[in-house]
């Protein structure tokens, strides 16, 4: 159980992170870079934009409640115009796992 796992990768770089691993697992060693892992628990924009950020550094994975990214301040426009839908959703999957590489 690396410090990664729990979080701590987030908040902590390099030798922070590693002085946080030692004090608090001692006997763990310290997961390789390409093998930490990231979990982001939403998809909309915090969660695309930490997703962006990290996944050069992490196994980014990303988990949200809907299959679809939806921008809410614009649905009531959809309302007046429904063909407008279309330009406030799209389908999370494609653009995680195609566009940004990472898991969802």
């Amino acid at each position: 159980l690396g410090s990664s796992r729990l979080g701590l990768g987030c908040f902590c770089g390099g030798a922070a992170e590693q002085l946080v691993a030692k004090r608090f697992f001692p006997s763990q060693s310290i997961m390789p870079p390409a093998q930490r892992r990231v979990l982001i628990i939403g998809g909309s924009f915090a969660g695309l934009c930490v997703a962006r950020d990290l996944k050069d550094h992490y196994l980014v994975t990303i988990v949200d409640a809907k299959e679809f990214f939806e921008y809410t301040p614009g649905v009531l426009r959809a309302y007046v115009k429904p063909k407008h839908l279309d330009a406030l959703t799209f389908t999370l999957y494609p653009v995680i796992e195609g566009r940004m590489g990472c898991k969802f």
